[in-house]
């Protein structure tokens, strides 16, 4: 019954496309489709899905409510995005230490944070992406990944390494930031491993150097 819902998700998504993301109905559908991604028996039938109607339906930018709220993060997470009050005080309550212990006694996250590493880079290679994101959108993404620093998971520390890279490369590919604008989005995770951020850094500039 589960797939078949899934399944009949996908053919609404791509007959109505970005009309269906603007309907209230859309918010619990997809929050549902983040929850089967933990589904042992329906992750790869939801992840299909959700990677078939991004660009035709969902973007980065109109789901930020979805994923924080998926992720156990609050609507202050998804709040960053719409101004520098709110950008400023989501940034603070999710690199604190409380907020990242928090994080991490909610639902397993390993497999959304993994999925959306993916899509951060799938989403940067998109043509004609709308909405497209934009700074405080990339901001509000990368504190997603910087809540789960210390998660205990190897698998979900890589997504947070992964992400992080995907977030910076998209700023400077779509937006055109300049590379150290592009890395002030993502600067914190210096602190907590100044060795991975390196690590960061020299990827940007070794994928910047293959796509020229």
């Amino acid at each position: 019954i589960l797939r078949a819902a899934v399944k009949s998700v996908g053919d609404i998504g791509e007959r109505m496309g970005h009309d269906l993301a603007a309907e209230v109905s859309w918010r619990p559908i997809m929050l549902g489709m983040l929850t089967l991604l933990r589904n042992k028996q329906c992750n790869k039938d939801a992840r299909q899905i959700l990677n078939r109607l991004h660009g035709k339906c969902w973007t980065l930018a109109n789901s930020l409510p979805c994923l924080s709220h998926s992720l156990g993060l609050g609507k202050d997470a998804a709040a960053a995005g719409s101004g520098r009050r709110a950008k400023s005080s989501a940034s603070a309550r999710m690199t604190s230490p409380d907020t990242r212990k928090n994080a991490l006694k909610t639902a397993n996250n390993v497999e959304v944070l993994e999925w959306l590493a993916g899509r951060v880079e799938a989403e940067r290679t998109m043509a004609d992406i709308t909405p497209m994101a934009e700074k405080s959108c990339l901001l509000t993404i990368s504190k997603f990944f910087l809540s789960h620093v210390g998660h205990r998971d190897p698998r979900c520390r890589r997504s947070v390494v992964d992400g992080l890279l995907h977030t910076i490369i998209y700023g400077i590919d779509r937006l055109g930031l300049k590379i150290d604008e592009s890395h002030e989005m993502c600067e914190d995770y210096k602190s907590t491993n100044p060795r991975g951020w390196e690590s960061i850094k020299a990827n940007v500039c070794k994928i910047r150097r293959l796509e020229r």
